[in-house]
């Protein structure tokens, strides 16, 4: 009877080595990859190498292999940049929504060459932007500070 405890006892051991082995290599699978403010990552639904981030306040720094590196850059003319969203047929096209009303939510449709402003005094506390799957070119946009939605 001992014998059969000891073997229950050793199979419970094993496998908690294993699910707090498993656990770990989780976790350290995040790494660092932008000393950015962090408040928001966009990701191109076409090509998922290409990541956006706001790497200082109001700038745009943009990574062509999954984060690894970011080579450039671009500002939309906003101070805090609290969403990016990559049209999903059009990936030239790029809206970002702003954390202050001032002066909304912005839109490039060259690739960050000129902005302009599509929905002046719009802004966010996080990510509430999206587009209607079955009609991409139907943006919906959520303004929790006054209860607010817009369609465009």
């Amino acid at each position: 009877m001992l014998k059969k405890f000891d073997n229950v006892l050793l199979c419970v051991l094993l496998c908690c080595v294993f699910v707090h082995s498993t656990t770990l290599s989780q976790i350290s699978a995040w790494r660092k990859r932008l000393p950015a403010l962090g408040l928001t990552v966009g990701i191109n639904p076409r090509n998922p190498n290409t990541v956006y981030a706001e790497g200082t306040a109001g700038v745009i720094d943009v990574s062509f292999d999954k984060g690894k590196t970011w080579t450039m850059q671009m500002s939309p003319g906003i101070s805090s940049i609290r969403q990016i969203l990559v049209h999903p047929k059009d990936t030239l096209t790029i809206l970002c929504a702003s954390g202050s009303d001032v002066p909304g939510m912005v839109k490039t449709t060259d690739y960050g060459l000129t902005w302009r402003t599509v929905l002046p005094g719009y802004h966010i506390d996080g990510e509430s932007i999206t587009y209607d799957p079955q009609h991409p070119d139907t943006m919906y946009a959520g303004q929790f500070a006054v209860g607010k939605v817009f369609r465009s």
